[in-house]
């Protein structure tokens, strides 16, 4: 199919803590405790901004943001497809034509296709 996303089987889970965060497969969740830099299960990782607080390690607010924002991406992207399947059956196209090409456009940038 050509509008498949053929990256790393999803859902994803965001793992936040002790300075860092990873993205990888649900289904690797008990493969080891904690996200490590070197984790062959990563998708994603981070330290960035990683400050010891005197007490424990904590990571820049902005990064946990970023994260469970990429570890949604798939299941966005998804219903992306889904929703803008139904807009052009419905003729929503003329009624929202700004929306659906700003729909038609993520859904490219989502699977690497040029805009």
């Amino acid at each position: 199919m050509e509008n498949e996303f053929k990256g790393t089987k999803w859902p994803w889970v965001a793992d936040i803590r002790g300075g860092c965060a990873a993205i990888y497969p649900a289904s690797c969740i008990d493969d080891t405790p904690g996200c490590h830099r070197d984790d062959s299960r990563n998708i994603a990782y981070s330290n960035k901004g990683a400050k010891f607080n005197g007490m424990r390690w904590e990571i820049d607010s902005s990064v946990e943001h970023d994260f469970n924002l990429m570890a949604a991406a798939p299941e966005l992207l998804e219903a992306l497809q889904k929703m803008l399947s139904k807009a052009y059956k419905q003729n929503w196209n003329e009624q929202y034509p700004e929306e659906l090409l700003l729909a038609e456009e993520s859904i490219k940038k989502a699977l690497g296709k040029k805009q």
